[in-house]
């Protein structure tokens, strides 16, 4: 054991200097499916004299609390210093069954002057936010159905599903979105049935594009999500449409990207071009895994839609790229999915139900979008019974890095208005 020495929240030392025995993340009865709460629990257990320390990212340690169970005045870590990020602060996954790297000794006298410096900055004892790693599992929605997903971000904070559109895995999201998200929001996304790792299951048994809003319903059961701020892109927009109808009780906002309305909201709009007909006959032939990048960059390009005269964002194929190796890597496979586009639209005629909807929406008018751009964006907003249109411009069908930020601001701010807060 090594003597006691003083340690501040933020403070960096190296791995082999924190001693003291392993903090477990192992489940218990209580916190069974909330690591962050299991911690919590774990570090009021610790001495007083106990500093708290995770991995970082360079195989040294960030000091992110001290532990005080002596204590009546609440010095226990209650969170990650906002600072720094989940990155920043350990690579441990969360998982049940996983443990952080081991604490040190720390001085009581600096732990109560930590404790009184986190209190000058507006908190009591530690911040009370907690950023957790990913947690990954596989959701079982039927007895040969099972879905991918993934949380991410602030476990404390409100709960923000991702829907994406059609064929399109739920590492589609980029990634720098998801993380701007996660810093206030405790973020969920997932694989649709025969995308990614989720079951792939059309070819035996044929389904509707409604029995996917029934599966984002699923997602937020086995996570025990009573409601959830949703965010739908493109198909995913319309399912969002669907939990408006079906389930507006478990969701707290919607926000729609590259989203047309569903059936029966009249609209003029031009049709889809020409260019996109030819690419998709080819869509799901027998290609290798390079040809098949190559295939999807090319749709990427023209949902992106860039006209090339100065109203558009400049289309960057290797950030494109990148993403679709990520999620073939995710997927393990390179066979591009056709299951949605061949899915049945029985029951989505219901636009004229969405003028009853009184939970708030925000729909993101992208005027470059090729499939569902402003004409599209103003018939949904003005369907909807309680949303405004937010123009991004430039914007196509696309998550480009160039938009994220926007993208992103404008999501928090409508899921933290002042109504929003209090439901």
């Amino acid at each position: 054991m090594v003597d006691a020495v003083p340690a501040m929240i933020g403070d960096h030392w190296d791995a082999d200097e924190c001693e003291h025995g392993l903090l477990d993340f192992k489940e218990t009865p209580d916190t069974a499916g909330d690591p962050g709460k299991n911690a919590r629990k774990r570090f009021h257990e610790l001495p007083a004299e106990t500093a708290v320390c995770f991995a970082d990212s360079e195989g040294g340690a960030v000091v992110v609390g001290v532990g005080d169970r002596a204590s009546d005045r609440g010095t226990a870590l209650r969170g990650v210093p906002p600072k720094y990020s989940a990155e920043e602060v350990g690579n441990t996954s969360g998982k049940p069954g996983m443990q952080a790297p081991p604490t040190r000794p720390a001085s009581r006298s600096r732990a109560r002057s930590a404790t009184r410096a986190a209190r000058k900055r507006g908190g009591r004892g530690w911040t009370r936010r907690v950023m957790v790693e990913t947690m990954e599992r596989m959701i079982d929605i039927a007895p040969d159905i099972r879905l991918w997903a993934e949380e991410s971000g602030d476990r404390t904070a409100p709960p923000l599903l991702l829907i994406m559109g059609a064929n399109a895995s739920g590492l589609a999201w980029p990634e720098p979105f998801v993380e701007a998200l996660g810093r206030h929001h405790r973020v969920i996304r997932y694989d649709h049935r025969d995308t990614g790792r989720s079951t792939e299951i059309f070819g035996e048994r044929p389904y509707a594009i409604t029995d996917l809003a029934g599966d984002a319903v699923a997602v937020l059961d086995a996570l025990e999500v009573d409601r959830a701020h949703v965010v739908g892109m493109s198909m995913g927009g319309m399912l969002t449409q669907l939990l408006l109808l079906d389930h507006p009780d478990r969701v707290l906002t919607a926000t729609f990207i590259g989203t047309t309305p569903l059936g029966g909201i009249p609209f003029e709009a031009p049709g889809f071009p020409p260019g996109f007909l030819a690419l998709w006959e080819e869509m799901g032939a027998a290609r290798d895994r390079e040809a098949e990048i190559d295939w999807r960059v090319r749709h990427w390009e023209l949902l992106h839609n860039d006209p090339g005269d100065g109203t558009g964002i400049p289309f960057d194929p290797e950030e494109f790229r990148r993403l679709e190796e990520r999620i073939i890597a995710h997927s393990g496979r390179h066979r591009g999915p056709t299951a949605h586009a061949a899915a049945a639209t029985d029951g989505l005629d219901r636009g004229p139900e969405l003028a009853a909807v009184t939970v708030p929406a925000l729909v993101i008018d992208a005027p470059n979008d090729p499939l569902a751009g402003s004409a599209r964006a103003h018939a949904l907003a003005g369907a909807l019974g309680n949303a405004r249109p937010v123009t991004i411009p430039g914007m196509g069908h696309a998550l480009p890095g160039a938009v994220l930020p926007r993208l992103a601001e404008l999501i928090l701010g409508h899921t933290s208005r002042p109504e929003e807060r209090g439901r």
